[in-house]
């Protein structure tokens, strides 16, 4: 209603300066997100400071065949490019490739170019997330945000081009996972159905990995720490109802000690004493 915090103070945000509207938004991020307090304050800040697609400028793109510089302006008229930036993985839609256009207009049903493995994609309807919302909109400009489905051979990073246009911004850089678990499935006839589930999530998150340890022959998932993976397996549960299909363990490191003999002779002639050493190594097993 209007007489809510919130919205009393999204009508006086105008008057405030840049440094109150900075502060404001400082203090707007550590409120709650489930009770929405102070959620208009924050995104009236959003758009009163952050900068727009034409105060951004030119993004950078890749050399071109004969090694000069190339740079993309936002202008709506020129050839459409943009970089999808997330994948998501809908239950009733299939996966969803967020990408954000740089330049030119996007239009639903119309034929595109992956710039990274050069393939053609048609692009169907183009969404609006809001939630759980999906908004079908016929247009999209310089800064937009949409949501395209089931681009085949699309993934998070790659550079979405019109067909005459065939520039590549660079690609996005990814963290390293920190921390690996072993993973199985409970019952063995579910092995298939448990990893094709997380090579999904994988996809959709590509901070995680998915790969074997050759020593032992365990499945490990790699992700930025516990709260990372556990979160994972949550969301696998979730959303494709595998519940209790995993085995879960932290991998445990094993020490291997490898000794390399070392002979060394004191004395002269014959009779000379010889001494007997070495020197331990070890080597980790199951660790990242």
């Amino acid at each position: 209603s209007p007489s809510t915090p919130s919205t009393a103070a999204a009508t006086s945000l105008d008057a405030r300066t840049p440094y109150e509207l900075v502060t404001s938004a400082q203090r707007s991020s550590l409120t709650s997100a489930t009770a929405t307090s102070a959620a208009a304050t924050t995104l009236r800040a959003i758009a009163e400071l952050m900068p727009s697609p034409v105060d951004r400028g030119e993004w950078p793109c890749e050399a071109d065949a004969e090694g000069g510089p190339r740079h993309v302006k936002p202008d709506p008229d020129a050839p459409f490019c943009g970089i999808v930036f997330k994948t998501v993985i809908d239950r009733y839609a299939g996966t969803l490739s967020i990408l954000r256009v740089v330049s030119g207009t996007l239009r639903h049903d119309t034929a595109i170019l992956d710039a990274n493995n050069e393939k053609r994609e048609r692009v169907g309807k183009l969404y609006v997330l809001r939630g759980e919302e999906h908004l079908e909109v016929p247009e999209a400009g310089p800064g937009d945000v949409v949501a395209v489905a089931r681009l085949k051979d699309v993934h998070t990073g790659h550079t979405l081009t019109s067909e005459k246009n065939a520039v590549r911004l660079p690609g996005l850089v990814l963290p390293r996972g920190a921390l690996s678990y072993a993973v199985e499935a409970a019952v063995r006839a579910d092995e298939d159905k448990v990893f094709a589930c997380l090579a999904r999530l994988a996809e959709e998150d590509p901070a995680l990995h998915i790969g074997r340890e050759p020593s032992t022959g365990e499945f490990l998932l790699t992700g930025m720490g516990e709260l990372h993976i556990r979160t994972t397996i949550h969301k696998l549960e979730r959303l494709f109802c595998a519940r209790r299909l995993f085995g879960v363990q932290q991998l445990v490191h094993v020490l291997h000690p490898r000794c390399t003999p070392e002979y060394r002779r004191k004395g002269f002639g014959a009779a000379g004493a010889f001494c007997i050493g070495g020197r331990v190594e070890t080597t980790s097993v199951g660790g990242v």
